[in-house]
């Protein structure tokens, strides 16, 4: 007995419904006829989806796309009328169908159709939800911080010096303050007459403290021309 096209679609149960995994199948054969000169038009079918309870038989598939071999169809309604079969009968999680149609007159097409279950991930529901939550942890992230508190007991009105850094602000403001390092007054001030003195245009300091001046920029041009 010969085998004829059918438009039925079989299906089998998904071995590992707890997981989600992707199924991918490339028809490169499909055929269907111009509904406006009834020639042929050729493309290659890239089915990629995410199953549920149950998974589409190949068998079933092939005759199912040979079936459009004598049909007129425009390529967006024969891509959208593929898919809205394939999710009636499988009840996938995901699904997407990309039609890539040979040339005619020059131009190339390529349809892409998708379904999503409802609450399945990457629905317009579930972005919604996950917008939502992360709106909601970027507000409890923007709440005032505790105020640090100095060794006297007084808090600081601002936000609190080292606040920002965590768990650690406390300690550092709960630490005594460092006593005036050599050369300092007991102010807490630096004395600026032990300050190195500044150092004139055009010189540098060499590795031992003494002063070097630089060369003017056009004194290696003239040794050059010298020839010293």
């Amino acid at each position: 007995m010969s085998t004829k096209p059918s438009k039925e679609l079989e299906t089998f149960d998904n071995p590992m419904p707890e997981r989600d995994y992707t199924i991918r199948i490339e028809v490169p054969e499909f055929t269907c006829l111009c509904p406006k000169t009834g020639q042929p038009d050729f493309a290659t079918l890239y089915l990629e989806y995410v199953p549920d309870q149950h998974c589409v038989e190949l068998k079933s598939l092939k005759l199912y796309v040979w079936a459009y071999r004598d049909e007129g169809a425009f390529h967006e309604k024969v891509t959208n009328t593929i898919l809205d079969d394939l999710v009636a009968a499988t009840s996938p999680r995901f699904m997407r169908l990309t039609a890539k149609f040979n040339v005619r007159g020059g131009i190339y097409t390529s349809v892409v159709a998708e379904h999503r279950q409802p609450g399945a991930e990457g629905s317009a529901q579930a972005r919604r939800r996950r917008h939502e939550a992360h709106r909601h942890r970027g507000d409890r992230s923007r709440a005032p911080l505790p105020r640090a508190r100095f060794p006297d007991g007084t808090r600081h009105r601002g936000r609190g010096a080292g606040a920002h850094l965590g768990a650690g602000a406390s300690d550092l403001a709960a630490a005594p303050p460092a006593g005036p390092a050599a050369g300092e007054p007991q102010g807490g001030l630096r004395d600026h007459r032990h300050r190195p003195p500044l150092l004139g245009l055009g010189e540098a300091r060499r590795r031992d403290g003494g002063p070097h001046r630089r060369r003017p920029a056009g004194r290696d041009r003239d040794h050059a021309a010298d020839g010293r």
